[in-house]
């Protein structure tokens, strides 16, 4: 089920391309490979099962894998749920930054939100701000809420050098990276022209980028900051090189003068 809706939204999105001379919109999730990558190193203990879209698929997988619990459930899964189930709120920044949403969407969200805290009996935030905003936001809330930041877990191979790797990337220091998604809120505007001002007397210093270059809520955001760069002459020192695995992206991290985060909100 699941593939043959990727295959009838593409279809949609290219047909509709096609009629409106527009350039298809790119791929930007991770592919099913990299995703699996991501799980390598845990192979040993944690068991991947590909499970077809929709709840009642889910609940025929929970009763046939004999799951004790599911988590995180991104979606309520309802009060009639066969297993115990955990919640995740992401965040609240449609609350702080509305002008970033449609009126529609944000009223997607507060219902989201006030199913998934009433539904619920436990849901996990990834910090105690998000905490509190569920407090603030969801008066209803009725869900036990656990605030659960993000933890280093480096692997052990990463404090191995792996110089080919910033080869690959043409990169040579000394450079500043940036590891965010190219999304309106993480405010890469505020960091390239910083970098522009600093370009000017440093004719060495580059600026790398890692993330998805997709904003589907401003799609013409990213091909303004290239635009930009363009106009001030920087194309060329500020090196954008989307979604990269992993260890790479901690090789660049390792090399870099420092580590930028620029942006507007972070529900983590």
């Amino acid at each position: 089920k699941l593939a043959w809706r990727r295959i009838r939204s593409r279809t949609k999105q290219a047909v509709k391309s096609l009629f409106s001379g527009k350039a298809l919109p790119p791929q930007h999730a991770p592919s099913p490979e990299v995703i699996l990558q991501a799980f390598a190193d845990f192979r040993d203990r944690i068991t991947v099962q590909h499970i077809d879209i929709g709840r009642r698929a889910l609940i025929r997988a929970v009763k046939r894998l004999k799951f004790d619990v599911v988590l995180p459930a991104v979606h309520s899964l309802g009060t009639d749920f066969p297993r115990p189930w955990v919640g995740y709120a992401y965040d609240f920044q449609h609350k702080y930054l509305p002008q970033h949403f449609t009126p529609d969407d944000c009223r997607s969200r507060d219902e989201h939100f006030a199913e998934m805290l009433t539904q619920a009996k436990s849901v996990i935030v990834n910090s105690r701000a998000a905490a509190a905003d569920i407090a603030k936001f969801v008066s209803q809330a009725t869900a036990r809420v656990f605030a659960l930041p993000f933890a280093p877990a480096p692997g052990g191979d990463w404090l191995e050098d792996c110089p080919a790797v910033l080869s690959r990337y043409d990169i040579t220091p000394p450079f500043f990276i940036i590891s965010n998604q190219f999304w309106i809120h993480k405010d890469h505007t505020t960091a390239f022209a910083a970098f522009h001002i600093l370009a000017e007397n440093d004719r060495e210093i580059a600026l790398v980028c890692t993330g998805s270059t997709v904003d589907s809520r401003s799609p013409e955001y990213f091909p303004g900051l290239i635009a930009q760069l363009e106009r001030w002459g920087l194309k060329q020192r500020v090196h954008i090189l989307g979604l990269i695995p992993k260890r790479d992206q901690i090789e660049l991290l390792k090399h870099a003068c420092a580590v930028i985060q620029p942006t507007l909100f972070e529900g983590g």
